[in-house]
């Protein structure tokens, strides 16, 4: 029975991949996960719809006092942190990435070339537990 289980998880898990759903269950998020990564999808929605990054930056990213416009990164060289690096090392010029989860919150990506220097960006959305609501 357990196995069955599994095996309908999986399936389930696997045709549902990369589609948005506005009742995502969150097996084992905590309130502020859930809350940080809602806002997350909200920011990619936007991205998707063709808003422009440094609007969705200034309305959604917790990292706007450090960052102008997101960018992390102005020399080329890609970020060195490894949550980061696979999404960044294969991510086309011009393009968004996929939601990346880290210890830090939740990420999305934009990679492009300004100048012929290629520049990173970045929206985050961290998970806090002083600012969720109280079980």
């Amino acid at each position: 029975m357990k196995n069955l289980l599994l095996i309908l998880f999986l399936c389930f898990s696997i045709s549902s991949y990369g589609q948005q759903s506005p009742h995502s269950i969150y097996i084992g998020y905590t309130k502020a996960q859930i809350k940080a990564k809602e806002k997350i999808k909200k920011a990619q929605k936007e991205l998707q719809e063709g808003i422009d990054f440094c609007t969705v930056f200034e309305k959604y990213s917790d990292n706007t006092l450090f960052w102008k416009c997101g960018k992390i990164s102005s020399t080329g060289e890609m970020p060195r942190t490894r949550y980061f690096y696979n999404t960044l090392k294969n991510l086309p010029l011009g393009t968004i990435s996929d939601i990346v989860q880290s210890q830090f919150g939740f990420h999305l990506f934009k990679k492009e070339k300004i100048n012929d220097t290629i520049i990173y960006r970045e929206i985050l959305v961290s998970v806090s537990d002083t600012n969720s609501e109280s079980e």
